[in-house]
């Protein structure tokens, strides 16, 4: 099986034409990134905060920010700073002639962040799985303040857990009930050089991420380890994910790469919940049972990571009904979490919009834990309107169909 490790090293002769040209070697402007201010919003344009202690550098290494002649981000504004923080992926290729051009937006109300997209890449799409690429309809709202709560949420077994800078879904670090159940993608080497593959309806999604793919040091850079990583993504709780790399003190003078608190117990090529297990620690650079931290200005944050669970391990805050547009791949919507009712005993499934079929649900062990899956006899059972296609398992109940 192909490590994390080794699968993020391999990209580095990637040409510029393979990629769609779509980036150049070295960062040329300012992006937010993790100093601790990844809360703030004094940002627009080219000129994003900096995650440098003193919220001003491009990559958290350099001061002023001042505005640069090309930007690959789009525009903030004074009242939607945060757009700033996205790729124009206008100024990219895209996924190759055969696609449509990837689209992106972003808007700000006084309390919610909304992003619009196509879910295109805007780099060259290379086929993995045997879907086939397809525009979607994906919008997404999400706190600007966001509050942790008072107990952590599981993710859900399957669809959308955030979404990256480029517009592209991000879905938690496992894959469906086939071909190899509920198993690590990344682990079993199934994901492309920036680690997204599409999924039943043709849904690009990442399950793990690199900063070379969402920045502008290029598909065939390095990130610096002695500079703190960009703002790449925002869970669906509002709270933004940065790089690996972070500060640990206020003036940044102490950068340090970030590692999972999970460790590997079994063989992840299935069941990969099962097969590792959350070990707190007092070190200071491993995170979370969540795979984030509290930075030094006291806000949260998550952490992309080179191992399991890669981006999210559960929701620090709380999640709002999302609005995937009818393309989002998973189970029926579960207050926008696109994941299966979590239960404790039978009797949960049954309780008022538990289920979304006359067959009623059971309540069963998933590799997250036990939620309330679909009863069926046939396949037609399980048509009742899933974002993802289902079939009817050799259980008797419904299951992801591919």
């Amino acid at each position: 099986m192909m490590s994390f490790e080794r699968l993020a090293l391999s990209v580095s002769v990637l040409l510029f034409v393979t990629l769609g040209g779509c980036a150049s070697s070295t960062v040329d402007e300012a992006v937010p990134a993790d100093d601790g201010g990844a809360g703030s919003s004094d940002v627009s344009g080219g000129d994003q905060t900096g995650d440098d202690g003193d919220q001003s550098g491009d990559d958290g290494g350099e001061s002023g920010g001042g505005s640069v002649a090309t930007s690959i981000y789009l525009d903030g504004t004074e009242t939607c700073p945060e757009r700033g923080y996205f790729l124009d992926v206008t100024r990219f290729d895209g996924p190759g002639d055969a696609y449509d051009a990837p689209e992106l937006d972003v808007q700000c109300d006084d309390a919610t962040l909304v992003v619009t997209s196509n879910g295109l890449p805007h780099y060259e799409y290379v086929q993995i799985t045997p879907n086939v690429l397809r525009s979607q309809n994906f919008t997404w709202r999400i706190p600007r303040s966001p509050v942790l709560a008072e107990s952590t949420t599981t993710i859900p077994l399957l669809g959308t857990v955030a979404f990256s800078i480029n517009g592209i879904p991000i879905y938690g670090p496992n894959e469906a009930e086939r071909p190899d159940p509920y198993g690590d993608p990344v682990y079993n080497d199934i994901l492309d050089e920036c680690l997204g593959h599409t999924g039943g309806r043709g849904d690009y999604h990442y399950h793990a991420l690199l900063v070379r793919c969402l920045s502008g040091i290029g598909f065939d850079g390095q990130e610096d380890p002695t500079a703190a990583s960009p703002l790449i993504g925002y869970a669906l709780d509002g709270f933004p994910i940065f790089g690996p790399y972070g500060c640990t003190d206020e003036a940044c003078a102490n950068i340090v790469e970030f590692r999972s608190g999970w460790e590997q117990t079994g063989d992840p090529t299935t069941y990969a919940w099962d097969n590792h297990e959350y070990r707190s620690s007092d070190d200071i650079e491993v995170l979370d049972q969540c795979n984030g931290r509290i930075g030094p200005d006291g806000t949260y944050r998550y952490h992309a990571t080179v191992s399991f669970p890669y981006i999210l391990g559960c929701y620090a805050g709380a999640v709002g009904t999302q609005d995937q547009g009818g393309n989002e791949a998973g189970m029926p919507d579960n207050n926008g979490q696109n994941g299966p009712t979590a239960c404790e005993e039978q009797s949960d499934c049954e309780a008022e919009g538990a289920c979304p079929t006359e067959l009623g649900c059971e309540c069963s062990q998933a590799p997250m834990g036990q939620v309330c899956i679909p009863r069926c006899t046939t396949d037609a059972d399980c048509e009742f309107g899933a974002n993802r296609p289902l079939v009817c398992g050799d259980e008797g109940l419904c299951v992801p169909a591919n």
